[in-house]
């Protein structure tokens, strides 16, 4: 029997929330909060953002700070929505593949590379459509 098995440690589900960038964060907690089931609750946007409650709460008040997100004051509790800057930027992120993907010549792995370089991601692979940039 492996340690894997053991402890139910899948370090390929590990590695992919390790080094995420605060664009990807931002996004994920802002489609966190946009699912219609209960998601503006800390407790579901930790879960379903992969955060701590500290990272969780910074990043809160962050987007809370930039008119991304409010919050709102319920009898149970906090709980948070998207504003419609916010929105606008989960849709700016969306169609920015899709715009790149309609220039003539990019295709999905160039457009891949392209969004890699520009939102700053940690590691990716080297293949020509990256050289090629």
């Amino acid at each position: 029997m492996m340690v894997e098995d053991m402890f139910h440690f899948d370090p390929v589900r590990l590695a992919s929330f390790k080094y995420r960038d605060r664009v990807t964060i931002f996004r994920d907690v802002l489609k966190t909060i946009k699912r219609p089931d209960k998601s503006g609750r800390k407790y579901v946007i930790m879960k379903h953002a992969a955060l701590s409650y500290n990272q969780l709460n910074k990043y809160l008040l962050f987007l809370t700070n930039m008119g991304y997100v409010k919050e709102i004051a319920e009898q149970t509790g906090k709980k948070y929505e998207v504003t419609e800057k916010g929105s606008m930027f989960l849709k700016s992120l969306e169609d920015l593949r899709e715009e790149l993907l309609s220039v003539r010549g990019i295709g999905p792995e160039t457009a891949d590379s392209i969004l890699l370089y520009a939102l700053e991601k940690p590691t990716f692979v080297i293949d020509a459509y990256t050289k090629r940039i």
